[in-house]
């Protein structure tokens, strides 16, 4: 069971640790990490509802049966719905960017 979290800190607790992973492997710096949380819509939203018991018979893990491509691109054709947005496509110099890591 996880203990009580102060709401307003979750945001930002959470975003941190999910830019440390790929800047301590060299993958992102703080540059792009300054870009991205100055992003109107960032992707960055943290739900607490109601707890989850040790009891609970709620699956810890789903099973992806999806193709990680397949994944990639339905999950890009839904950013672009949502935001109307090509998340794949540069806003500098409208190339197709290439996606190097997930986080769930």
């Amino acid at each position: 069971m996880a203990p009580g979290f102060i709401l307003e800190n979750l945001d930002e607790a959470f975003q941190h640790e999910v830019f440390e992973m790929p800047k301590k492997e060299g993958k992102i710096h703080n540059a792009v990490i300054e870009n991205m949380l100055s992003w109107h819509h960032s992707g960055f939203h943290v739900y607490i509802g109601d707890r989850i018991e040790p009891d609970d018979i709620i699956p810890r893990i789903i099973p992806n049966e999806t193709s990680s491509k397949k994944a990639r691109q339905s999950r890009a054709r839904l950013i672009q719905k949502i935001y109307e947005v090509d998340p794949l496509c540069c806003p500098k110099c409208q190339g197709s960017m290439e996606i190097i890591s997930y986080f769930y």
